[in-house]
């Protein structure tokens, strides 16, 4: 079902790590957007921070942003109220 395929340094991947890699590879070609409320209980910071670093490291163009006093679910919310929605159809336009 899955082939193996053996990277220049010799590792064998094969299987769901072989395409998640080669899912990373494609991803690399296509921007993204990453927002963090500060107040998000769901997902460090730090997890976040680390993913936009990840990405851009693979060449991926990765933009990150957050939100003061936002959470999961209300960093989403109008940019009037603090949200990052008038960001991300800002973004959404520029990439389009």
């Amino acid at each position: 079902m899955y082939s193996t395929q053996t990277s220049a340094d010799g590792v064998a991947f094969s299987g769901p790590v072989l395409e998640t890699l080669r899912l990373l590879r494609a991803a690399a070609f296509h921007p993204m957007l990453l927002l963090q409320g500060t107040s998000d209980p769901s997902i460090k910071m730090a997890a976040t921070k680390q993913a936009v670093q990840n990405a851009q490291d693979l060449g991926t163009k990765a933009s990150f942003a957050s939100y003061p006093g936002k959470d999961h679910y209300s960093v989403l919310t109008p940019g009037e109220s603090g949200g990052a929605a008038d960001d991300v159809i800002r973004w959404l336009k520029e990439h389009n």
